[in-house]
Formats: structure tokens, C-alpha cells, sequence
């Protein structure tokens, strides 16, 4: 039980913000949760208690995240905002705190993507990410401390962009990550093989992700929670991703698969259209969306340059673009006007019915947590009279 302070008054002090919510497991463990709070500049410590009802179900509590990073907790509708600069969290029941890596965690042994079996004896203390995508999973897990070199692509969250640089995506400095002393470097099948078998050779211990499919996201993270003794943190972060995918797809559900929209991956800006085609990532989320893919005659697993005439002669329904940036009503206009003037892609049914959209392009061709992003943002394009009120 908390001690309340003799006032019944809030006290007039000001708190910093403390990102709790990159530990956010706790609202599964507790109905209530202990807070100390350090009033800043008042001189004494005041205690208080925030209740949370925590239901039974994944569908009655989720954990939000939103792009300005902002921690919040959303629980039966009302939302909370914790304060301070001394926050602790007395998990009722276990009184485990989640950040708080187990010593029964470790050893571990996993198996990467190419197949090799790697232990873990205890959680990396310095971590290198050699993919945006993992340096995303990293962040959403709480590691944000643990991470001492990222590629200059790495520009997710904003702190991502402020890590040490080991190189882009194909071209790394050796000498960058052996400076960086890893406790564990997270690599992906694109990277080039023979600094993988150097770093293995130094003894520096590497783990292979690829992930293929949206699934494939949430099994990665898993998998980097379980190396870096945040396997609590993962199933939240994990079965919040698949609550909000199985909602799409019950309200899916009822479209027959021959029905459902027709799109096509372009921009006729571009001189060559590359699009994805089947068993690619992107075509997965497009899947999951409702959508269905024109480009099925692609190479399996490959992006492939598809040409006008078999554009025109499928006609999607549908024309998506991507973009990273703020304006993208000013980037579908722009594309409509361009088609407008190009023979073939001014007689498509999605030019002519001006069903042209942009959507944020690191959430369908980076295969990392904001992936969820990306499935629901197409979902409200492709289906506005099922989703177009969220």
C-alpha cells in the first residue's frame, strides 16, 4: 500500500518525461502499479497509486506508440501519462521489473537465417545493427542504450540518426565495428558475406535475421528479444502487432478472394517500373492488406521491371506509390497529372478513377516493427468504406 502525502492537493511541480514504455509489459503483470515520484525542486518525495485495470484479453488493453515517440498508455479508454525523474514500477505479483533481464534468460541458443546455432551467455551490453530494420527492433525493445554502431540508413527513430556509423548497407568499415566492441552484431542476409565471415573470424558474435513476411517481423523480434534478455518486452510489442493484424484481416474477411482490389506498385514518373513481385515482403503486406498483387508473373521472391503494356493490360484498380515524405496529396497529384499526359497510363481504370496513393515507403519495404504501420495504412486506401473512419 502507498503512503499518500497529508495534502490532498496535486502538487505544483513540473516532471520530466521518462520513456517507461519501452518496458511496457508491465500492464500485463499488475493491476496496480506503485509510482515514486521526485517532485523536482519541492524537496520531498510524494507517493501515489495508479490503478489499471487490466482485462483478460489482448483486445481490451494495448500499448501505443505513437511517431513522436510520445509514452502514453492507452487502458479502457482513458489515457495516462507518467512523469517524473524517479519512476519505480513495484510489479504486483512477481515484483519483477520488466526491463530487468533474468538470469534464468541465459545461456540461450538460437539459430540464425543461414542456419548457424549461436549462444548467448549473457545479455549484449554493446550492440551493432548492420539494417535499419534491426536497429528499429532494437529501439522498440528498450536497447537504445545497448547500441553502439548503426548504418548511415538508420534513421528511425530520431535517435537512430545520432549513433555511431559503421557504414551503409553494403560498404562497412571493419576496423568501426571492432572499435565498437560488440557483444553482439545483427546482420541480414543483403550483407556482404565476406564481412560477415570476418567479423565471425575475429570471434565477434553475429546473428542473422530475414525476415520475409509480416510474420516474419514478429518472429524476428521475438528472436532479438530472447538474444538480448527482453523476451518480455517482445510478446507485448508482438501480440499487440497481432491483435492489430487479425483485426484487419476479420474485417477483410468477408471479400471473396476474386474480389478483392487490384494494385499496382509504380509511378509514372519513374522511367522503369520496378515492382515486387510474388513471395517478396512488400507483396506480403499488400496481401494482408486486401490487396492482390497485378504483378504475379515476376520471379518469385525478386523485384522485377514490369512494362507498360502489361500495366495496361491488367488494369489494376489501384495504383500505389511510396514516399517518405510529409506531402503526399501533393505527390498523388503530382503523379496524376504526369499520367494524365502519358499515353497507356491515362486510359488506366486508377488514373481515370483517380485511385492513386501514396503510402509511407520505409513502412512496406523495411521489414521491421512499423510494418503493422503499413498493412493498416493500405487497408484504409484499398477498403475507405471499411476502414476510411480510423
Amino acid at each position: 500500500m502507498c503512503v499518500k502525502p497529508d495534502s490532498a492537493e496535486k502538487p505544483a511541480v513540473t516532471f520530466g518525461v521518462l520513456e517507461i514504455l519501452q518496458y511496457p509489459s508491465f500492464v500485463r503483470r499488475c493491476s496496480e502499479i506503485q509510482i515514486v515520484l521526485d517532485a523536482l525542486g519541492a524537496g520531498k518525495i510524494y507517493y501515489g497509486t495508479i490503478m489499471l485495470q487490466v482485462p483478460q484479453s489482448d483486445d481490451d488493453i494495448s500499448t501505443v506508440r505513437n511517431e513522436s515517440r510520445e509514452p502514453t498508455i492507452m487502458c479502457r479508454g482513458e489515457k495516462f501519462y507518467l512523469f517524473s525523474a524517479l519512476i519505480f514500477l513495484a510489479l504486483c505479483g512477481d515484483m519483477l521489473n520488466p526491463g530487468i533481464v533474468r538470469a534464468g534468460d541465459f545461456p540461450v541458443t538460437l539459430t540464425d537465417a543461414t542456419g548457424k546455432q549461436i549462444t548467448m551467455t549473457q545479455a549484449p551490453d554493446r550492440i551493432v545493427s548492420m539494417i535499419p530494420s534491426n536497429t528499429e527492433i532494437l529501439f522498440e525493445l528498450g536497447l537504445s542504450a545497448s547500441i553502439v554502431g548503426v548504418t548511415e540508413y538508420c534513421d528511425f527513430p530520431d535517435e537512430a540518426k545520432r549513433k555511431p556509423k559503421i557504414g551503409d548497407l553494403m560498404t562497412f568499415s571493419i576496423e568501426r565495428i571492432i572499435s565498437a566492441k560488440p557483444d553482439l552484431v545483427l546482420a541480414t542476409k543483403d550483407n556482404p558475406g565476406e564481412v560477415i565471415r570476418g567479423l565471425i573470424e575475429l570471434d565477434i558474435t553475429v546473428f542473422v535475421l530475414d525476415p520475409q513476411t509480416v510474420t516474419g517481423v514478429f518472429e524476428a523480434t521475438k528472436t532479438v528479444g530472447r538474444l538480448t534478455g527482453r523476451n518480455s518486452e517482445a510478446d507485448v510489442l508482438v501480440n499487440d502487432y497481432r491483435t492489430r493484424l487479425n483485426l484487419v484481416s476479420e474485417r477483410l474477411g468477408a471479400i471473396p478472394d476474386d474480389q478483392r482490389v487490384t494494385i499496382f506498385i509504380g509511378d509514372p514518373k519513374f522511367p522503369s517500373q520496378w515492382t515486387p513481385g510474388p513471395g517478396t515482403f512488400t507483396s506480403d503486406i499488400i496481401a494482408k492488406a486486401g490487396g492482390r498483387n497485378i504483378a504475379g508473373d515476376i520471379t518469385r521472391g525478386t523485384w522485377g521491371v514490369y512494362s507498360l503494356e502489361q500495366i495496361v493490360s491488367k488494369d489494376p484498380n489501384v495504383i500505389l506509390a511510396t514516399s517518405d515524405g510529409n506531402d503526399m496529396e501533393a505527390v498523388v497529384q503530382e503523379i496524376l497529372t504526369v499520367a494524365a499526359g502519358m499515353p497507356g497510363w491515362r486510359n488506366l481504370s486508377a488514373i481515370k478513377s483517380k485511385r492513386v496513393h501514396v503510402v509511407t515507403g520505409n513502412w512496406i519495404m523495411r521489414p521491421g516493427p512499423r510494418v503493422i504501420l503499413g498493412v493498416e495504412q493500405i487497408a484504409r486506401v484499398l477498403y475507405p468504406e471499411i476502414f476510411g473512419g480510423e
